[in-house]
């Protein structure tokens, strides 16, 4: 069990959740696995506004996932690099958390992360802050940090097919948990005989709000139209 320590309750908000994170699950500094995260996010600077320059962190976290704080943090879980990704599909994955920068997102978080009490362990915040992510971006922002995050890559040169195979990843992971609704939607979504009802719809609509995310099949599917109107 590790040791918590109070953190300095003069550091910004960002600063000290940065250091709970990394005191808790612990930051790999492997070569290949930062290597990958931080040539990526070097590429993608260069079609960033200058307002928006990131430093990739990869932590010891067991769920599939990526995430970003205020600050100047984004964090990739290691076992997420382990799985058969591509450049592109990384590329993807840490456009959108820029994106949520670039488009004011995680300023959202500034009053809330103010009003927590220091010394919480790093491993609740974690758990607290992606439950209050959910709720504070909702699917609207998460389906524009996503379009973002697309043009964001096809900008630096990546491929954009290559890129949307990030979705199979966690489709895939989704699937092994038995979160047959997270990867595919609710069944008035999966369902072709009632998915053009009112009822369906509003169904669907409620279901997203709810979890705060849309489906990985919704997402996957807007992005795969948006990337066949790109010349």
């Amino acid at each position: 069990m590790p040791a918590y320590r109070f953190h300095d309750t003069r550091a910004p908000s960002h600063d000290w959740l940065h250091d709970a994170l990394v005191e808790a699950y612990g930051m790999d500094r492997e070569t290949w696995s930062v290597g990958i995260v931080e040539g990526v996010m070097a590429r993608l600077h260069k079609v960033l506004p200058p307002s928006v320059r990131l430093t990739p962190v990869v932590l010891w976290l067991c769920p599939l996932t990526a995430f970003t704080t205020p600050g100047h943090y984004v964090y990739v879980s290691r076992r997420l690099l382990e799985r058969p990704l591509s450049d592109d599909a990384v590329a993807l994955m840490l456009a959108h958390e820029a994106a949520h920068h670039e488009l004011g997102h995680v300023e959202l978080f500034q009053g809330w992360l103010r009003h927590l009490p220091r010394g919480i362990p790093g491993t609740i915040l974690a758990a607290a802050y992606r439950l209050a992510e959910r709720r504070v971006y909702g699917p609207e922002r998460e389906l524009a940090a996503d379009a973002r995050g697309l043009e964001l890559c096809l900008a630096a040169g990546y491929e954009g097919r290559l890129c949307l195979r990030f979705f199979d990843i966690l489709s895939a992971d989704a699937e092994d948990r038995g979160d047959l609704a997270g990867a595919f939607g609710p069944d008035e979504e999966i369902d072709p005989l009632i998915a053009d009802k009112l009822y369906a719809k509003a169904s669907v609509w409620l279901w997203e709000r709810l979890r705060g995310y849309p489906s990985l099949r919704r997402r996957h599917e807007l992005l795969r139209a948006r990337l066949s109107k790109h010349p």
